[in-house]
């Protein structure tokens, strides 16, 4: 599933912006592609203990992985990535609504150069969001660059089924190719696996 900047911007981006933070969008997911938020809440309350961590969160969207990691922070702070200002704009109204905007950093850059200081995040995520990318090995560099030792990335996308692909992105990823990708990058103690119609992955900085 790729799609180009145009989608997330403009009159479109405003409308995709609402629409993926709704509640038909994620049952839809859910009973169409199946379910991996049991996998996501599982490793957000193993890497997310006290509250002081820094999280980074590439392609967040309207903040769906963002938001539910900001209601966990005390002096920490989630760093949404995302290149669509529509996007961010309509996370950081939701954020101020719960009142989470001191929880969150935007950052509309490009994922392969963050900006943030070497081993300065404890733990990185990305939802349904890498497979629009031309080359994820530079935003696993980057991942692994920004990473503190024993910190963790956790990333979830469409699984390479459909044969949906265009253009220079990636398009969808098998099993193998997201655990060639983490080792490429120098990740160890990596974990994939299928989840229906999505891989999900997890790999940690020794």
């Amino acid at each position: 599933m790729s799609h180009s900047l145009g989608e997330w911007t403009g009159l479109r981006g405003k409308f995709h912006a609402w629409f993926f933070s709704t509640y038909t969008r994620k049952i839809m997911e859910l009973l169409i592609f199946g379910n991996y938020w049991s996998s996501f809440k599982k490793e957000s309350a193993r890497r997310i203990r006290h509250g002081n961590e820094m999280v980074l969160d590439i392609g967040s969207g309207s903040g769906n992985f963002s938001l539910p990691i900001a209601r966990k922070m005390k002096q920490g702070k989630v760093c949404c990535l995302d290149l669509s200002l529509e996007m961010t704009d309509f996370l950081q109204m939701k954020a101020r609504h719960k009142s989470l905007q001191n929880a969150i950093r935007i950052l509309n850059c490009d994922a392969s150069e963050t900006g943030l200081d070497d081993s300065s995040i404890d733990w990185v995520v990305s939802g349904n969001c890498m497979h629009e990318m031309p080359h994820p090995e530079k935003i696993l560099a980057e991942v692994y660059r920004v990473l503190k030792p024993r910190g963790a990335v956790f990333i979830v996308d469409f699984m390479d089924w459909h044969g949906f692909h265009a253009g220079e992105a990636h398009g969808p990823y098998s099993v193998q190719q997201l655990s060639e990708l983490f080792s490429e990058a120098g990740f160890k103690n990596v974990s994939v696996e299928k989840k229906r119609h999505f891989v999900v992955g997890i790999a940690e900085k020794v």
